[in-house]
């Protein structure tokens, strides 16, 4: 339920002070939007593994047979 609410707390402030485009990212220092880019892409991995990877990990430990 905490991470339901911080999901839309973070979803609420994105909403009322509006997001950054590439644009933005790509005017920033030669040192800090390579991080942005990469950061992105990390985060954008991260949710897909934890979607698709830790519910087969999490069932495995359980009492039923591995799917």
């Amino acid at each position: 339920m905490a991470l339901n609410a911080l999901a839309c707390a973070v979803a609420a402030a994105g909403a009322v002070f509006g997001v950054h485009g590439i644009g933005w990212i790509l005017g920033r220092s030669a040192l800090v939007a390579p991080a942005f880019i990469i950061g992105a892409l990390a985060a954008t991995y991260a949710a897909y593994a934890a979607y698709t990877l830790v519910p087969r990990a999490w069932g495995s430990y359980g009492s039923g047979a591995a799917r």
